[in-house]
């Protein structure tokens, strides 16, 4: 049969039924692959975006801490019952009240700071990052360090009697005859206390002074800052 005959008009009934058999097999074909696609995926493990890790994130069990009361200034933070205190008390910019709360591992510490003419007048947030930079200038025979800037600054949630800050710095540690190293220096939680104390001081900050980078216990430290009834 030439094409001629085959597209008579005898035969387009069967010319219909003939394209009609191909698009249903395409679509069949599509419908098939579109599933199996699917069903791979369904079947497949799921995608999970990995969290950033958390330093330190067991949680503290606060309920045998010790209080601390500071009458001087009004305050009062709990710490863990096997930690020492030692209150080092002094005056000036260059010599303030300090207490270390100490453990075998870790040295935590509070400072008190009075401000001083550069920086009083600042809004206690810039008070606060200025303080902290200041803070973290340290000279040694053979290294010194410095913060140039901060990284991290956000509001301390925790505590809700009075602002807080908490605060992360860029550290810069130089060493004699080698190239310099950054590490993240932090947190340091900065608490503004200046109307509770008639502007005697202006900020009180909880830091920690040892090898680990125990981040928690700073904050579950922090937390329980309050001021004496």
């Amino acid at each position: 049969m030439n094409l001629k005959e085959f597209f008579r008009p005898t035969n387009k009934s069967t010319l219909y039924w003939l394209i009609l058999g191909v698009v249903v097999l395409v679509a069949g074909g599509v419908i098939w692959w579109s599933w199996n696609i699917t069903s791979k995926i369904t079947d497949s493990e799921p995608l999970v975006i990995p969290k950033t890790e958390l330093k330190n994130n067991q949680p503290i069990d606060t309920s045998t801490w010790k209080t601390y009361r500071n009458e001087k200034y009004g305050f009062e933070v709990k710490y863990p019952e096997d930690f020492t205190i030692n209150e080092r008390l002094g005056g000036g910019e260059q010599n303030p009240n300090a207490v270390y709360f100490r453990s075998k591992s870790d040295d935590f510490f509070i400072k008190i700071d009075n401000g001083y003419q550069e920086v009083d007048l600042l809004p206690f947030k810039d008070y606060a990052m200025q303080i902290s930079k200041n803070a973290c200038d340290a000279d040694g025979p053979s290294s010194s360090m410095h913060c140039e800037e901060i990284s991290e600054l956000s509001p301390f949630n925790d505590i809700r009697v009075a602002p807080a800050y908490e605060i992360y710095l860029n550290e810069i540690i130089q060493m004699r005859g080698k190239s310099n190293t950054q590490r993240t220096k932090g947190p340091i939680i900065a608490i503004d206390i200046s109307i509770h104390t008639q502007g005697l001081t202006r900020g009180l900050f909880i830091n920690l002074q040892g090898s680990s980078n125990n981040e928690e216990m700073i904050k579950k430290i922090a937390a329980t800052f309050k001021f004496i009834e």
